[in-house]
């Protein structure tokens, strides 16, 4: 039950902390129609955001602090997650 009420509450509020801190840094998602071979697809070549680099202007002007931010966010939720896990096993195991 407490697996059930943890992965509710981590979706719930984790969902928000992310999405805030990533969206500035990804690319528009927008779609188009292309007439003429009947398909939707994305405007932005994601391609080349992806194997480029950014350019930290405008909406990217802060995109170090923000993987700073993110890095800092992944070390901490590892060392949480370990620690639930080892008191989970203790507690299965213990009762």
């Amino acid at each position: 039950m407490q697996w059930i009420v943890s992965i509710f509450l981590g979706n719930l509020f984790a969902r928000w902390i992310i999405i805030g801190i990533y969206k500035p840094i990804l690319p528009d998602t927008r779609y188009g129609y292309n007439s003429f071979s009947n398909t939707y697809k994305y405007k932005d070549n994601i391609n080349d955001f992806i194997t480029g680099s950014e350019v930290h202007i405008g909406n990217y002007s802060d995109a170090i602090q923000r993987r700073d931010k993110i890095e800092k966010i992944y070390r901490v939720t590892r060392i949480i997650v370990l620690i639930q896990i080892i008191i989970s096993g203790v507690m299965f195991f213990a009762f």
